[in-house]
């Protein structure tokens, strides 16, 4: 899945891309033969004998009649802004592309999407999603499948159905570990809805990674969120206990061994923890 995700995460920074390309692209209205004759107030006659008129004023095209591109630029830097800060009022922002740059009604879909599942529009914004993977006629079934999934997990709000919150907790958490700091309280909000799900959710089929795994190794990835934003107790504590899950610790009958060997394979798991694990509990 995480080739899937990777491809189509990037999606809204290539598909401003796109406009801006297109926008650059556009070549510029007829221009209009300067004047054989000077500008006026008077009604004269010029030199090539055409009656002169009296010069009209520049009107402004209507949206979606050539729309500057300046203003298609700035409102699709809007989007961008927002999508990235998690505001759904982007939604609003996309209608406005739209009529400004009728052409960008296929390639915004995919904005139109996010912006709609920021905004607690989860279901509608997969239902364009998928569309949008269908029509493109790139993908097969499963493929769709997955990643719509995988992108609902990153941009759905609101309430989810045990599997849709399943996966939006493990997608913070891969998200905490392995590319920035989001905080303990995020880190723990999200393993707590991991273990309030994972045992109700059952595997679609045996690709279906992120359910199977979600109870043998979401530990590994909580630890490393909560000792990324700096909890490191935290981190050990359910490090450990996820591992005492395992059947490699039951086999174990030293509790000395299997406590320096909790400790050793958590240092090395768990980096930003490295000389900083917590004394025996």
């Amino acid at each position: 899945m995480s080739s899937v995700v990777g491809r189509w995460v990037g999606a809204g920074v290539v598909l401003l891309g796109i406009a801006a390309s297109r926008a650059c692209d556009r070549p510029p209205g007829p221009s209009r033969a300067p004047p054989t004759c000077p500008p006026c107030d008077c009604k004269c006659s010029c030199a090539d004998g055409t009656p002169a008129t009296t010069p009209s004023v520049a009107t402004t095209p209507a949206a979606g009649a050539g729309a500057s591109r300046e203003a298609i630029a700035e409102i699709s830097d809007t989007i961008a802004r927002k999508l990235a800060k998690r505001d759904g009022t982007c939604l609003a922002d996309v209608d406005q592309l739209v009529k400004l740059d009728p052409g960008a009604t296929r390639w915004a879909i995919m904005h139109r999407a996010q912006c709609s599942m920021l905004a607690g529009k989860c279901e509608a914004g997969k239902a364009l999603m998928s569309k949008y993977f269908e029509e493109t006629g790139q993908m097969l079934v499963e493929q769709i499948e997955r990643s719509v999934e995988a992108l609902a997990s990153m941009y759905c709000t609101g309430p989810l159905d045990d599997r849709g919150e399943l996966l939006r907790a493990l997608t913070t958490l891969q998200k905490g570990a392995y590319q920035g700091n989001i905080g303990i309280r995020a880190c723990s909000d999200a393993w707590n809805a991991v273990v309030r799900t994972r045992d109700r959710v059952k595997p679609k089929d045996d690709e279906d990674s992120q359910v199977t795994t979600a109870k043998t190794h979401g530990h590994y990835t909580a630890a490393s969120c909560l000792g990324r934003a700096g909890d490191c107790n935290r981190a050990f504590a359910i490090y450990r206990e996820g591992e005492l899950e395992q059947p490699w610790t039951k086999s174990l009958t030293d509790p000395k061994q299997l406590d320096t060997l909790l400790r050793s394979n958590f240092g090395s798991i768990v980096h930003k923890c490295k000389g900083r694990i917590p004394g025996s509990g």
